[in-house]
């Protein structure tokens, strides 16, 4: 019989997957209700904003801390070290461009 531990390591991405569809329709059914009672869209797109820099803020705060106190190498000769950099621009660019573009609209 495999141990607990083991079992939940290796259903570990179904998880995570279930987890971000239940947040999402929790979500959805939350704006569904507030906007039936009244609130703008507009509001509705700050108040996602806000709530998904509040979340992700202290991701990237650690992310940047582990760099910065070299925890984390970097070894840019590495294959995994270069797909960490391109990963890291690609996020924190496309988070740029989703800013100004919404801003912009």
């Amino acid at each position: 019989m495999e141990s607990w531990t083991r079992v939940f390591d290796d259903r570990k991405p179904f998880l995570a997957m279930v987890s971000m569809q239940f947040s999402y329709a929790v979500m959805s059914i939350i704006v569904k209700c507030a906007m039936n009672h009244g609130m703008s869209p507009h509001v509705s797109v700050a108040y996602r904003l806000v709530v998904a820099s509040v979340l992700i803020m202290p991701i990237t705060l650690s992310m940047f801390s582990v760099i910065v106190s070299r925890v984390e190498r970097v070894e840019i000769r590495r294959v995994r070290s270069q797909v960490k950099v391109v990963g890291t621009v690609v996020t924190v660019g496309r988070a740029t461009m989703m800013t100004l573009i919404k801003d912009l609209c």
